[in-house]
């Protein structure tokens, strides 16, 4: 949540029901592979692009699966550009797919699985 401050750092551009937008910009306490984001922040961001765009969507959800195939090296200190969509709900299970480019460059695509929970069964998280 917002809270903590390990969350990725993530500046909305866009929240709406058919999808969400996010820009970040990731630096050297990010890196893995020299001059590239370490695997793990990039599947962090999608994993909350993706939870955020269900949520958007009316549907939270906590993440059951996630697979993030990755296509390029991810820079870091350049701006990134994650946007995320509900793509079919079945019951409680939330389809939803995501992606992070650099310019025009997709670096990682993510689908989810996501289980929807009622809102009010958690309390409101720190920092809301």
């Amino acid at each position: 949540g917002p809270g903590t401050p390990l969350a990725p750092p993530l500046s909305w551009v866009h929240v709406g029901p058919a999808s969400v937008c996010a820009d970040v910009l990731l630096g050297a306490a990010h890196e893995g592979p020299p001059g590239r984001v370490h695997g793990g922040w990039v599947a962090a961001v999608l994993d909350h692009v993706l939870g955020r765009a269900t949520a958007a969507a009316g549907f939270p959800g906590m993440t059951a699966s996630l697979t993030v195939d990755y296509h390029h090296g991810t820079p870091y200190a350049v701006p990134l550009t994650a946007e995320g969509r509900l793509v079919r709900r079945d019951g409680r299970k939330l389809h939803a797919a995501a992606e992070l480019k650099a310019g025009d460059l997709v670096c990682a695509t993510a689908t989810a699985i996501l289980v929807h929970f009622s809102a009010d069964r958690f309390p409101v998280a720190a920092g809301d």
